[in-house]
């Protein structure tokens, strides 16, 4: 007989869920000692929720990280599909400012941060900008605020991407 998997390895044997750990750089102070666990099938994720249609899940308490769970579960599946390991990370400081994603890429990091937000503001940048201080600008790429608007911008040296872009944009990443 085959050994059971352990229940909290279901979800990822099954590919529903992700587990998504702490950067694994050694520079600032850590406020999160645990990985995050993103449910992949956002569909799934809403009916559980009972969300039946747009308009709830708009309004859901939840709407931000249903939205942060659907894009890194599109990130994954680009670099899935790119033959890339997901090398996937997440940071946050010690005074609370985050970044959703940090992927590696060779030698340098490239920081990614999730918004709900239909439109573009410059202080959705914090966690970024705060992220490529402490790093040190020669080790962090130009990083990517994906967001739920249309359009495709620069904001200094890092770029605003709609949801509908995510996958042209990262594919960008050598």
């Amino acid at each position: 007989m085959g050994r059971q998997p352990e229940k909290r390895n279901r979800g990822r044997i099954t590919f529903v869920s992700q587990y998504v750990l702490e950067d694994s750089c050694n520079f600032g102070k850590r406020l999160v000692k645990r990985p995050k666990l993103f449910f992949l099938d956002s569909g799934l994720a809403c009916r559980l929720l009972h969300i039946a249609d747009i308009n709830q899940l708009r309004s859901h308490p939840l709407w931000g990280a249903l939205v942060e769970t659907w894009c890194v579960g599109e990130v994954l599946k680009g670099r899935c599909h790119r033959g890339k390991p997901s090398a996937l990370w997440f940071w946050r400081s010690g005074d609370g400012h985050e970044v959703d994603l940090v992927i590696e890429q060779g030698a340098r990091l490239v920081p990614i941060e999730i918004k709900a937000n239909r439109s573009p503001r410059p202080d959705l940048l914090q966690g970024l900008r705060k992220f490529q201080r402490i790093a040190g600008m020669e080790k962090v790429a130009p990083g990517f605020l994906i967001y739920g608007g249309d359009e495709q911008m620069g904001m200094g040296r890092d770029r605003w991407v709609s949801w509908s872009a995510i996958d042209d944009a990262l594919g960008e990443l050598a």
